[in-house]
């Protein structure tokens, strides 16, 4: 059987992507990193403004994750 880790997160509005992002490196820390990694969750983040920073390229970088984006839509 194939193992997957499934992290789930969410980061009040409020709060800084830099706490999320360190609260986030502790988890990968303690899981292990040599299977597949889904991280889903409510990152309160504006992404036009998020993708341009230094910090969140650095994190994805550092553990080569991909960034995917969904957009939810009211009917």
């Amino acid at each position: 059987m194939k193992k997957i880790n499934i992290i789930t997160i969410y980061k009040p509005p409020r709060m800084l992507i830099l706490s999320i992002l360190s609260i986030l490196e502790k988890m990968l820390i303690d899981i292990l990193l040599n299977c597949p990694t889904i991280i889903i969750g409510g990152f309160n983040v504006n992404i036009l403004k998020t993708l341009k920073s230094t910090m969140l390229e650095n994190f994805t970088n550092k553990y080569k994750f991909q960034l995917t984006f969904s957009r939810c839509i009211t009917i």
